[in-house]
């Protein structure tokens, strides 16, 4: 069960060993580990160690390898 003041929003992506960053749908509630989390084949990464984000740009520390399935759950601020 998870619960926030903001939209939640999953953004899927699986690794081909040679992208590191990505583009995001939403512009995160904040560029934080506590505001955007990111699951790796099932085990969450630590932010900052493991990915950052800045805007709507997603940057992981290193290439997900080829099939790997990452998952990032993010808040964002609704513009409506």
């Amino acid at each position: 069960w998870y619960w926030s003041e903001n939209p939640v929003h999953f953004h899927t992506h699986v690794g081909n060993a040679a992208d590191t960053t990505l583009t995001l749908d939403y512009t995160p509630a904040a560029n934080s580990g506590a505001k955007v989390k990111l699951w790796q084949d099932g085990v969450l990464k630590a932010y900052t160690t493991d990915y950052t984000v800045s805007g709507t740009s997603f940057t992981f520390a290193a290439a997900p390898g080829s099939g790997v399935k990452s998952v990032i759950r993010y808040e964002f601020v609704s513009t409506c």
